[in-house]
């Protein structure tokens, strides 16, 4: 059952990034939501996601049920608690709702979800129900961030790490090509081309963060590919951080300048490290050329040429999918590792 349902989780998620049923919540603010076909006393759960983009699980109540929600929160929790109307089928009903303010805590929140439903479904009310889920997902909230290295960080080795695993298969020296740990604007370099990595989870909704004017501007004389990794965390399935670093330092000519690379990202190359038993699926990977269509920004496009003098830095959040200008095709990021790799033999 927690598998099926983390499932259709998921599932619904993706559809809540493109279109769902909008209602309103009687605050001036709109929500889409699905119905989960999870069925508790007074009705069916529903998840929705907030104009914030916030990931809300709304649990039907009784009218007549009075909820203390400041007695249900806790301020570490990352959730935030409240109860209002909503119309799911043109009738109001009111509904106690469950928002997800961390989206980095969108893996604890489905297991949260799970354990909830579990609960009512073994005989616990509504309410009782909750409250000892919440408890749960306090501990594991806990749990989650008592690594050391954060959800961001983690991921991003993870993506990086499988496009190293790949460019080796294709015929790459991994220390030659990996140079985003040595301070690289771009995490690859292939000959002249230069690839950039991103990886984010599903609940992100194919959004990635650029962290510089300069992270999507062409290399010199070559041309810059970007490549999102969406991914999801897992109890047993997919693949381990640990297991994907020791099959790409299986490669490396020189082990300890690996290991030196790993440490600069912020890890502990020590095997008893809790982030290298946290397991992994890739639901996609996405691959651009980025070109003139290309949304982005850079020093070009500015009138100038380049930043104002009072203005250090820049940052900005880039949501991409299947028809953002660039998607390359398989056979389109085959044809490349050919070129680039084989073009002399």
């Amino acid at each position: 059952m927690a598998e099926d349902l983390a499932a259709r989780i998921r599932e619904l998620w993706h559809q809540l990034q493109e279109d769902a049923v909008t209602s309103d919540e009687g605050h001036g603010v709109r929500i889409r939501f699905h119905e989960l076909s999870v069925a508790v006393p007074s009705g069916l759960l529903c998840l929705g996601r907030r104009e914030s983009g916030a990931a809300i699980l709304l649990i039907p109540v009784s009218s007549s049920t009075r909820i203390r929600t400041d007695a249900l929160e806790t301020d570490a929790l990352g959730v935030r608690i409240e109860k209002f109307q909503i119309e799911p089928k043109g009738v109001t009903h009111p509904y106690l709702a469950v928002t997800l303010r961390d989206i980095t805590l969108w893996d604890v929140f489905v297991a949260m979800v799970i354990d909830f439903v579990r609960r009512v479904e073994n005989g616990a009310g509504v309410v009782p129900a909750l409250r000892a889920a919440l408890d749960e997902f306090r501990r594991l909230v806990m749990s989650h961030g008592s690594g050391g290295v954060d959800l961001e960080r983690i991921i991003g080795l993870l993506g990086e790490l499988a496009i190293a695993r790949r460019l080796i298969e294709a015929g790459a020296d991994i220390l030659t090509c990996w140079q985003g740990p040595e301070g690289d604007v771009h995490d690859f370099r292939v000959g002249l081309d230069s690839i950039e990595v991103k990886t984010c989870m599903v609940s992100a909704g194919r959004r990635m963060m650029i962290h510089s004017i300069d992270q999507l501007a062409d290399p010199s004389g070559g041309i810059l590919l970007l490549v999102l990794n969406v991914v999801h965390e897992v109890d047993r399935e997919g693949e381990s951080l640990g297991a994907i670093l020791g099959e790409v330092r299986a490669h490396a000519n020189d082990k300890s300048a690996f290991d030196e690379r790993i440490q600069k990202l912020g890890f502990d190359m020590r095997d008893s490290a809790p982030e290298w038993s946290r397991r992994f699926v890739f639901e996609e990977q996405l691959w651009f050329r980025v070109g003139p269509d290309f949304p982005r920004l850079t020093r070009s496009e500015l009138k100038t040429g380049d930043l104002p003098g009072e203005i250090h830095n820049v940052q900005y959040s880039l949501s991409v999918g299947t028809h953002t200008p660039g998607k390359m095709t398989e056979d389109a990021v085959d044809d490349w590792l050919m070129e680039v790799f084989h073009s002399d033999t």
